[in-house]
């Protein structure tokens, strides 16, 4: 897993800036590596994705708050 991440990482700038056409080439070198193409896909484009806080929180309902206090 970790020599695949490694050649994803190098080939995700050049990812990110190809036309359609050379990203089928850069997911057909990675696939015969042995690596799946949707994976290798998924793992390309990770570096175009802005970087998130990760998941978001519940928003939680108006009187949330007060059955919290009265419960607890």
């Amino acid at each position: 897993m970790a020599t695949r991440r490694r050649l994803t990482n190098r080939f995700k700038d050049e990812y990110a800036k190809a036309s359609k056409k050379e990203k089928k080439l850069i997911l057909d070198r990675l696939v015969e590596v042995g690596m799946g193409r949707s994976t290798a896909r998924r793992l390309s484009g990770e570096s175009a994705r802005p970087a998130g806080k990760g998941r978001l929180e519940r928003r939680r309902k108006p009187g949330s708050s007060v059955l919290l206090f009265v419960f607890n």
